[in-house]
């Protein structure tokens, strides 16, 4: 599933060729991949959800997330006096 950022059609409108569009930057990417993990990638990280059924209690489940982040937007976070996360992987 894409879901398509605010800033799509201002990029459709500065870059006319489909094929020099620069993808990553213009959305937001889900994958469901079966039977129970969810891939999201966005321009600067991607995040892994995985779920598992609770085994005590029919109807609930249990979410570990994975977040990574690529290595150019480290520098981003950091000059926007945001504090990344302890457990994310560059």
């Amino acid at each position: 599933m894409v879901f398509a950022y605010q800033r799509f059609k201002e990029i459709v409108e500065h870059v006319p060729d489909q094929s020099n569009w620069p993808f990553r930057m213009m959305t937001l990417c889900v994958y469901f991949i079966y039977p129970n993990v969810i891939l999201l990638v966005d321009p600067y990280s991607f995040d892994v959800l995985r779920m598992f059924p609770d085994n005590d209690k029919p109807g609930k489940s249990r979410t570990a997330q994975s977040f990574y982040i690529v290595p150019e937007a480290v520098e981003h976070f950091k000059e926007g006096g945001r504090q990344l996360p302890n457990d994310s992987r560059v």
